[in-house]
């Protein structure tokens, strides 16, 4: 009923299917690791941004949301991490992505930022609606990062109900994450 194996034959069976789940968990961790994580670091901080787009924001058409709505619209997650033993402060901002406008050579096709609304989310608490437009600087957010401690934080950003531009138009938004460090150092891409 049941086939007898040998020794060898069973030291060949565990090997091929610990061999098999080896490899299967590093391409499977991989893949992973590589949607998930662009980092960038300056000297005190470093940043893993949690989607594969990374520090980039895109809105692709215009689709005017109610702020309820827009609250719960496309999440662009992050962490800051203070590796210092003192009190860090920040300024999270968003800027327009340059390198993509001039890529895709569409800066006649860029929503105005009074069209644009953005909230962030930081220790559970949300900060105000705000239109990009009234953002001095792009500064999204000012905070303080405990010594030695990892904060998260979640953006989210959509089209005011009230804009004038058609929905459905492929008029749209290229931004940026970027994060500055109370001495102006701005944390980079490895």
């Amino acid at each position: 009923m049941y086939k007898k194996y040998t020794r060898k034959q069973e030291f060949i069976i565990i090997t091929f299917i610990l061999l098999l789940a080896l490899v299967s968990t590093y391409f499977i961790y991989n893949k992973f690791s590589e949607e998930r994580k662009i980092d960038y670091n300056s000297d005190s901080l470093e940043i893993v941004f949690s989607d594969s787009t990374g520090d980039k924001i895109n809105i692709k058409k215009v689709t005017p949301l109610n702020d309820s709505v827009g609250m719960s619209t496309k999440a662009y997650n992050f962490s800051i991490r203070n590796n210092l033993t003192e009190t860090k402060s920040i300024k999270i901002i968003l800027e327009d992505d340059q390198k993509t406008i001039k890529k895709d050579n569409c800066e006649d096709k860029l929503m105005p930022k009074d069209n644009l609304k953005a909230i962030i989310k930081y220790k559970d608490e949300e900060s105000d609606i705000k239109r990009l437009s009234e953002l001095e600087e792009g500064v999204l957010l000012e905070a303080e990062l405990k010594p030695v401690s990892e904060n998260n934080f979640t953006i989210r950003i959509w089209v005011d109900k009230d804009t004038l531009l058609t929905p459905g138009s492929d008029f749209h938004y290229h931004g940026k994450i970027k994060v500055i460090e109370e001495d102006t150092s701005i944390v980079i891409n490895n």
